[in-house]
């Protein structure tokens, strides 16, 4: 499997098939993944099985959304490793300029996977989770 930061609207429509979600314009979608900060597709054998994105301001806070994996590949990992390739993006965008969050609302029952994947979540504080990404050279990496 390998992770790319490009998304294509049919892979994407597919995704959203797969797994009942809301079918969209294809125009909208087109839009939507021009704008995002960030977009990461899962492929495997020439088949993008999973995708995730950030939107945001492209410079201090994004949100996580649309992380969707077919459900045939659902326990394989490819989840965690999307989540991991936009954690790197994120890293990558704080090193340019000085931090930036990502935000998340999961899907109820969820909340675990993200906690695992570095997440914080404080559910008497808040309903989703949140990550900050520090500049690197500004402050220690610990």
């Amino acid at each position: 499997m390998e992770i790319k930061d490009k998304l294509s609207v049919k892979d994407f429509q597919e995704l959203h098939k797969a797994v009942g979600w809301k079918i969209l314009d294809d125009k909208e979608i087109k839009l939507s993944l021009k704008n995002s900060t960030f977009v990461a597709s899962a492929i495997e054998n020439g088949k993008t099985i999973g995708m995730a994105r950030v939107v945001g301001d492209g410079a201090t806070h994004g949100l996580l959304t649309d992380v969707i994996v077919s459900p045939e590949h659902h326990g394989k990992g490819v989840g965690k490793a999307l989540v991991k390739y936009i954690m790197e993006k994120a890293q990558q965008l704080a090193n340019k300029h000085d931090q930036f969050m990502i935000e998340l609302l999961p899907t109820t029952g969820n909340e675990g996977f993200y906690v695992k994947c570095g997440f914080k979540y404080a559910p008497e504080k808040m309903a989703g989770c949140y990550k900050w990404f520090k500049n690197e050279k500004r402050y220690n990496k610990n």
